[in-house]
């Protein structure tokens, strides 16, 4: 098989996102856009077409996880392709809040989708936190120089730093190192152990002390906290309550 010309990339590119669509609202137009699509192009190259379609699915939901339902999703991207302004009752982790706001744009991720909003400074929110919404009166004027994806990749590092900010170094196994990749967890860091080749020592940037605790706990035998010791305490205090939990 050659490489794809313009018209099979497209194709590609709506293969297999009707799930994702669905959330939205659009895949009733999703499958008449590719089937005019498909109706358009060459024989050779609907062939072609075909058994790309064929051998190429986009499932973009993560492991061990199930689909958050977002019954507003809907409403929203209306509100996204109509310029509106809405206004939002949102449970964010503080609390619930209302925001007025225009709605710039909505990124799916990892299988859940976010709003970009626009009250005084750009925002994101994520939709199925969004408790309920109205549409307010009048339009928005677009920014014309706002690049979605080159917002949402800035704004997803400054996150991560914002909610990751503290550093924990761990000695684990490779099974340990098997398991952070499952949850999509990286190292910042590696050092060899020396004397010790079965285990690896790795610096892991980390959130909120409870949250941590638990995350290692997840990897069991597998790691064990070198540092700092505040949290390696935290984890001895928490493996003993688990202990009196099963040896009463």
């Amino acid at each position: 098989m050659t490489g794809l010309d313009a018209d099979e990339a497209r194709v590609l590119m709506l293969s297999g996102i009707g799930s994702a669509l669905d959330d939205l609202g659009l895949t009733d137009a999703l499958s008449q856009t590719e089937r005019k699509l498909m109706a358009a192009l060459p024989e050779a190259t609907r062939s072609k077409a075909a058994l790309v379609s064929d051998r190429f699915h986009l499932d973009p939901f993560s492991w061990y996880r199930k689909k958050e339902s977002a019954p507003l999703a809907i409403a929203i991207a209306q509100a996204v392709w109509a310029d509106q302004r809405i206004s939002i009752h949102y449970e964010s982790w503080k609390g619930p809040i209302q925001r007025d706001l225009d709605a710039i744009a909505v990124v799916l991720k990892a299988g859940d989708w976010y709003l970009i909003g626009r009250a005084q400074t750009m925002r994101v929110y994520k939709i199925a936190n969004i408790q309920s919404l109205s549409v307010l009166e009048g339009n928005f004027e677009r920014p014309t120089d706002f690049d979605v994806g080159q917002f949402w990749s800035e704004w997803l590092t400054s996150f991560e730093v914002y909610i990751r900010g503290n550093r924990a170094r761990l000695r684990v196994t490779q099974k340990g190192q098997n398991l952070l990749k499952e949850v999509g967890r990286l190292p910042i860091a590696s050092f060899p152990v020396p004397d010790q080749p079965d285990v690896t020592d790795i610096e892991l940037a980390v959130e909120g002390e409870a949250n941590t605790v638990r995350q290692i706990l997840y990897l069991g035998a597998e790691a064990e906290v070198i540092a700092p010791e505040t949290l390696r305490l935290a984890v001895q205090n928490e493996v003993s309550r688990l202990a009196g939990n099963y040896y009463k």
